[in-house]
């Protein structure tokens, strides 16, 4: 505990008086030892100080103040972007290769099943491999006992399906229909196309 001498001069009946005043050490401010930090390191300091920065300052160490948002931390080496997709791979876009076959070959096995047909009387069931050359099946990626159930325009009962594959003239490039049955009996449908040689050039 220190003492303070406190002396009051002044006009008056009183003329002087000494006071003594005995101070407690809480009420004054020590001095900051030496090395000591002097703002942030100790409660009174970090307070103070923190009431200078404004009403949203906090103590060193302090938990964040409730009903505020915490961002998540971005991952490392991530930079808080999202990672950007990968390239498509230009192999797995290619359109699937529509199948082919030489029209005198098609025309060939359409023939051999249409002039071998009995009083020219249709079956009512007709299988991929009666009418069609085996690597066409093969591209269709069908059974080639599958039923056939139109060629070109045509139902596959219909005389016309195999007289029109016959007309077809090698002059040009030309497209065949071909429908069959599935192993679930759901028809499907696809193209072939008919090449013809190429004439050589004089």
């Amino acid at each position: 505990m220190g003492k303070v001498l406190v002396v009051c001069t002044g006009p008056g009946r009183r003329g002087r008086a000494l006071a003594w005043a005995l101070m407690s050490p809480s009420s004054v401010d020590p001095a900051p030892a030496a090395g000591a930090p002097t703002s942030g390191g100790g409660a009174v300091g970090g307070v103070r100080q923190g009431a200078r920065r404004g009403r949203g300052a906090q103590l060193p160490g302090a938990p964040p103040a409730p009903g505020r948002a915490q961002r998540p931390a971005a991952p490392p080496g991530a930079g808080g972007r999202r990672p950007r997709p990968a390239p498509a791979d230009p192999a797995a876009q290619a359109a699937p290769a529509i199948p082919s076959a030489a029209l005198a070959d098609v025309q060939e096995t359409v023939r051999s099943y249409h002039g071998n047909l009995p009083r020219r009387q249709i079956p009512e069931r007709i299988t991929l491999e009666e009418v069609l050359p085996s690597n066409v099946i093969r591209q269709l990626g069908a059974p080639a006992n599958a039923q056939l159930v139109m060629l070109g325009t045509w139902n596959a009962s219909d005389e016309r399906a195999f007289t029109d594959v016959l007309k077809m003239e090698g002059r040009f490039q030309e497209m065949l229909g071909v429908s069959w049955l599935d192993a679930e009996g759901v028809e499907q449908r696809n193209y072939v196309q008919l090449t013809v040689p190429t004439a050589p050039a004089e």
